[in-house]
């Protein structure tokens, strides 16, 4: 694992397993939860075709994962801030 290492696309966190790893990140490092929006790093849980065919019309870098860096920095600020942590 690396900094670069992505919780959805390389350890397969989705759904509710990720809104739980999330909340037990913020309780664990005291970290509030700013203007962090799930939905924007996270995708549904399970199999979804619509998800498909959305994925297949949008651009790179329209895809945003959280990364451990990324999870590391928000500890750090003690707060999500997307403009500082992306």
């Amino acid at each position: 694992m690396t900094w670069s290492t992505e919780l959805q696309r390389d350890l397969g966190l989705e759904g509710d397993e990720a809104l739980d790893f999330i909340e037990s990140f913020a309780e664990t490092f005291h970290v509030d939860s700013g203007d962090f929006e799930f939905h924007r790093y996270f995708g549904p849980e399970g199999f979804n075709p619509f998800s498909l065919v959305v994925d297949l019309f949008r651009r790179p870098d329209q895809s945003i994962g959280v990364t451990l860096g990324m999870l590391e920095r928000t500890a750090v600020l003690g707060v999500w801030e997307t403009t500082k942590v992306e």
